[in-house]
């Protein structure tokens, strides 16, 4: 059996999932972030993988596991304003369901969330990037107008700013959601400098962007036409459905990136690159839980990589 971690709209899971039940494998998909108590049964009990998790009829058998796609590993919160018993009830409920899941750590999974905590992170990916001879832009991490301005100055103004965490607020009475884009940053931007720390990278300029996708030590590489809008060039995710297109990497950088994910621990991820005006590659991160039906070609080997991979654990 085949356990799928995802949300409920996660569309990336629908086709992996279909592909898996087609070849043979029975699957169980559940969304950690649902308040899953009130509809459900947990069993846990002494001895490996023993425990069953029961939820809208279906059953979940921890001993026939063999596999964890994993897409989303956040558990319910409840409200602020509610009475102290239901904070720990919630508590009581994540700590159930974390303690289900590390009976299945001997499991095959993509990824395993323990690994993507530690290395979901741009300078720890940079450093590691480093070691297996990637250029990767030099950074900064600071809180101080004057080594911000030190490090503007000493790269010609050549700076961005990027998001360093993952927070993604949804202002629902507004329906706003805050988070940014990748930016250029000038002078005045840096002596408005609050007391919060800031990422800022050395900023690169492009030929074009790459996304390629890592699967289980096999490399999909997309070519994204980022430089034919003005407003992408900097962050390629500012305009929707950009043209995007197999490409080929030289071998040495394949090897290269190979090597990463694996240094990285990591089954699955998709890795942002930039191909410079001197034809040079830059290394900028690796997204554990990163996107890709957007630019999958229509035989899906993405798709069918993964479900290879899933059924073969």
């Amino acid at each position: 059996m085949i356990l799928f971690l995802a949300k409920r709209d996660d569309v990336h899971v629908d086709p992996v999932l279909q592909k898996c039940e087609q070849l043979g494998k029975t699957c169980f998909r559940m969304d950690p972030e649902d308040e899953w108590f009130e509809s459900s049964i947990i069993s846990l009990q002494s001895g490996k993988d023993s425990g069953s998790f029961e939820q809208f009829g279906r059953k979940l058998e921890l001993s026939k596991v063999s596999a964890i796609f994993c897409r989303d590993f956040s558990f319910a919160q409840c409200k602020d304003d509610v009475e102290i018993e239901h904070h720990v009830g919630y508590s009581e409920s994540r700590a159930a369901l974390k303690s289900m899941f590390l009976l299945l750590d001997h499991c095959y999974w993509m990824n395993s969330p323990w690994v993507e905590e530690k290395v979901d992170n741009k300078p720890y990916q940079s450093l590691k990037a480093h070691e297996v001879g990637l250029k990767c832009p030099d950074f900064l991490i600071t809180n101080t107008k004057n080594e911000a301005l030190s490090f503007y100055h000493s790269s010609q103004g050549n700076v961005v700013i990027k998001q360093l965490s993952d927070i993604c607020l949804d202002h629902s009475t507004e329906g706003k959601v805050f988070s940014f884009y990748t930016q250029k940053v000038s002078a005045s931007d840096l002596n408005d400098l609050s007391i919060y720390p800031c990422f800022l990278q050395i900023h690169i300029l492009k030929k074009y962007d790459l996304r390629i996708v890592y699967v289980a030590g096999k490399l999909f590489p997309y070519r994204i036409h980022s430089q034919e809008h003005e407003d992408s060039r900097v962050d390629f995710r500012v305009i929707k459905d950009l043209k995007t297109e197999p490409c080929s990497l030289p071998h040495n950088i394949e090897v290269k990136l190979i090597t990463l994910a694996k240094s990285l621990g990591l089954e699955f991820c998709c890795i942002d690159m930039i191909l410079d005006q001197q034809g040079e590659y830059w290394f900028l991160e690796a997204n554990v839980q990163g996107n890709w039906l957007w630019h999958e070609e229509d035989t899906f080997p993405i798709v069918h990589r993964i479900a290879e991979v899933l059924t073969g654990a």
